[in-house]
């Protein structure tokens, strides 16, 4: 978060580039965090999942310092918010329908803000089942996206067989907006046709 704050935020063009958040609310090992520090020590150091507390912290945060600003990136007016880990999110609040009461807290919050809601976008690992769309509907999922080049789900061919493998991910979303951010760390690789960036290090692309 500092290298969003204190970096891209400050710097005087930003407004030149749209951003969205991510909530990376995974678990964390002490050696993921820092294997420098931690060697193979790879008990828990945090866990991804909170409380209704923190949650509202949260809410309170993203709407504050993220949604309002003029280049947060938007879909139809609605800030996109995207969640890592989907078990997490449901941890939070012990089950689907109680999670979906917590996404209709955030929506009413940003609703209070002058918003009209939020498009809640989940990180996805595996191609789409049928329960997961029933939990999606459920929750109140606008779209899914992969955190890594297909998350692992295609070739690491970049172009000719990963295409296939997103045409068969969209197709198994039905109504779903399908979304795809790639990582990069150097140059952002354009494809397709609507680019953005997602908290500095991440292009976005629309299938």
């Amino acid at each position: 978060e500092g290298c969003l704050n204190d970096g891209f935020l400050k710097a005087r063009n930003n407004y030149k580039m749209n951003f969205y958040i991510m909530w990376a609310n995974h678990d964390v090992a002490r050696n993921y965090w820092n294997c420098h520090r931690y060697g193979s020590d790879n008990s828990r150091l945090w866990n991804g999942a909170v409380d209704w507390k923190n949650f509202k912290i949260i809410v309170k945060r993203i709407i504050d310092q993220y949604f309002l600003l003029p280049n947060y990136y938007c879909i139809d007016g609605y800030p996109v918010f995207s969640v890592f880990s989907l078990d997490n999110l449901v941890k939070t609040f012990g089950s689907v329908d109680e999670t979906r009461k917590g996404i209709e807290y955030l929506e009413t919050e940003c609703r209070k803000a002058g918003l009209p809601g939020v498009h809640l976008q989940i990180v996805t690992w595996e191609k789409p089942t049928p329960v997961l769309m029933a939990k999606a509907k459920t929750i109140g999922i606008d779209s899914f996206t992969v955190y890594n080049w297909l998350g692992g789900l295609g070739s690491e061919d970049y172009i000719f067989p990963s295409i296939s493998h997103i045409h068969s991910f969209q197709d198994s979303c039905h109504n779903f907006l399908i979304v795809k951010i790639h990582e990069t760390s150097v140059a952002f690789n354009y494809m397709l046709d609507h680019s953005i960036v997602l908290v500095l290090l991440y292009t976005k692309f629309i299938i």
